[in-house]
């Protein structure tokens, strides 16, 4: 209860802090914008988040539409803020709509309504008023997070991902009035076989009455998988239901860009459980597709990748994984976004296996890339050294001292006292 004590009044200082200012953030803007809706013959209340580059690109951006805004939409921004930093997913326009609790019927008793605002007049406005993609994506919790599946069974072209945590109601067991809403995605995904969105849901530990309807639910998605429809439930263990939906955001809008940033695997088991080669090429041509990278950029990230998959071998003390991916890698030319103090890395750990030919071959090429960078000339001599070759040992030494006290290198000391050992 702390926690979420904490989180409410985060957002809510958040929220009340920048109805007065546009940009009190350096990380995003946002601004309040109040839209008369005739469909709920209501006025309703906006908080919006811009990408911080949006006014220096053309780009057209995703949109995030957060419902119950003023608890949940400083959640919204602060994901995109961390987003963006990393380069996880692209630059997100965030929608807070920012309900009254007595208006939180519009998720229930007037949802019909809610969903008539959401396709006629507010999707309408936003791409209206700001550079959007095709790329939407509708959040809610508890009685809001109903009303995200609703809108999926009914419109389900209106945005393209769902993540409803801890929703509520979805079916009879809540009352019988709300049964429509499960027959509504049961019809949807027996008749619409191509249906091509995604769903990110989530409940918490003892998360009731929620947890009855998702689990009818959950039978429902498995009995009809459908090939291009992205569905993922998570069990959120250590959250409760008022938490669930600071974790749902994050995460399911991380799941829903899942193409989005450049490849890692945390060890070469799980690069292998993936599918190795075929794994990695398969994620950088969908990821080229979907997003329109250009060919340079996804080159780029797909040998940061290849580089990625060396590194974890080496920290992992895996040689034999570690000699055969470089082997692999180097036709196609992950040195060109190496940089030589990574590669004089990969270099002593040849050495440590004595394998002083690809030693050698990796630092050669840095010091023609780089002749006055001195760390490669450095490694050089230690592989002359191993090879009992001390004129050449010497030689690389002292090229590399001199570079190094040219370029006030901080490895200065090291490439001396290589020197030094070798007299000994």
């Amino acid at each position: 209860m702390n926690k979420l004590c904490f989180l409410l009044a985060l957002s809510l200082f958040i929220n009340l802090k920048s109805y007065s200012q546009e940009n009190s953030n350096s990380s995003y803007t946002y601004s309040h914008k109040h839209l008369k809706s005739t469909s709920l013959d209501d006025t309703v209340k906006l908080v919006i988040s811009l990408p911080k580059d949006y006014d220096t690109t053309n780009t057209n951006y995703p949109v995030v539409y957060i419902l119950d805004g003023k608890w949940f939409f400083s959640q919204g921004t602060s994901s995109q803020t961390h987003f963006s930093r990393f380069k996880m997913t692209p630059g997100l326009i965030i929608i807070g709509i920012e309900n009254r609790v007595n208006q939180r019927n519009w998720f229930t008793l007037n949802s019909k309504k809610f969903n008539q605002f959401l396709e006629k007049e507010l999707v309408p406005f936003v791409n209206k008023t700001f550079r959007t993609s095709d790329e939407r994506i509708l959040f809610g919790w508890e009685v809001s997070g109903g009303l995200v599946l609703e809108v999926l069974g009914t419109t389900p072209s209106l945005f393209t991902g769902y993540l409803a945590a801890s929703p509520g109601p979805l079916d009879k067991t809540f009352n019988e009035r709300y049964q429509y809403r499960y027959e509504a995605l049961k019809s949807l995904l027996k008749s619409n076989k191509d249906l091509n969105n995604f769903l990110f849901l989530t409940t918490g530990k003892s998360d009731y009455p929620a947890q009855y309807g998702v689990d009818n639910l959950i039978e429902l998605l498995k009995g009809n998988q459908l090939e291009n429809f992205r569905w993922t439930y998570e069990k959120l263990t250590e959250e409760t239901h008022p938490t669930t939906p600071f974790k749902t955001i994050h995460k399911g809008i991380e799941s829903y860009f899942k193409y989005y940033p450049v490849l890692r695997f945390r060890s070469i088991e799980e690069y292998v459980s993936k599918g190795a080669k075929e794994y990695l090429e398969m994620y950088y041509t969908n990821r080229k597709i979907k997003y329109n990278f250009s060919e340079e950029r996804n080159t780029s990230d797909y040998l940061y990748t290849c580089k990625n998959i060396v590194f974890t071998a080496m920290s992992s003390e895996n040689y034999e994984a570690f000699n055969r991916y470089m082997k692999e890698f180097l036709p196609k030319n992950m040195l060109s976004i190496t940089h030589y103090n990574h590669a004089s890395m990969f270099a002593t750990f040849y050495l440590k296996n004595d394998n002083t030919e690809m030693a050698i071959k990796l630092m050669t090429y840095y010091t023609d890339k780089f002749p006055e960078a001195a760390r490669p000339y450095n490694i050089l001599g230690n592989i002359y050294k191993q090879l009992k070759d001390k004129k050449n040992a010497r030689k690389y030494y002292q090229k590399a001292i001199t570079l190094g006290t040219k370029n006030t290198d901080r490895r200065l000391s090291e490439y001396k006292n290589s020197l030094k050992r070798l007299q000994e």
